[in-house]
């Protein structure tokens, strides 16, 4: 074998070994972990509600991600909701635990058409503790500095979970 051959060769063998770990981290990122992490109300009143919802994002690969965009549409007992979007930039950084948050605006009239959505479920609001979200959500991010990607994930969850540690809310 010459030398030009054995140069293909080693070229060869590095661009599948760069992407058999580009892979590798790629399904290390695709596993991150979501969970709910607390609430804060900022004002509520007769006029609307405003608060902010913090979630932890577990990122377990080697891959610095930018979140570019996050928007949530929340089922409440599966009736839809509302729309939520935030497209403040957030940093994720490797094989690290961050808190990403979103604001939660709703005017008043937001919550009268959140109100008649819901309304033929009332009954199933009765039992407040048992009341289930689902949180589906669609984050646009920047994986490495330049690779885009979006990333959807459905977060489901109770009342009860959510306010089972009181320090959270």
């Amino acid at each position: 074998m010459g030398l030009k051959n054995k140069k293909w060769l080693y070229f060869g063998l590095g661009a599948v070994g760069l992407g058999v770990l580009a892979y590798y981290q790629y399904t290390k990122l695709m596993n991150f972990k979501l969970s709910f992490n607390s609430v804060r109300v900022n004002s509520l009143g007769l006029n609307g509600i405003n608060l902010n919802l913090f979630f932890n994002f577990t990122n377990y690969s080697s891959l610095k991600v930018e979140l570019l965009s996050q928007n949530y549409t929340i089922y409440i007992n599966d009736i839809y909701a509302a729309t939520l979007s935030n497209t403040l930039s957030n940093i994720i950084n490797p094989k690290a635990n961050s808190i990403i948050g979103v604001n939660v605006n709703l005017s008043k009239s937001d919550i009268s058409n959140l109100a008649n959505n819901l309304k033929g479920g009332l009954l199933d609001f009765l039992d407040v503790q048992n009341i289930r979200i689902t949180i589906r959500e669609q984050i646009k991010i920047k994986i490495a500095g330049f690779i885009p990607y979006t990333l959807n994930y459905d977060y489901k969850t109770t009342i009860k979970e959510m306010t089972a540690d009181k320090s959270k809310i």
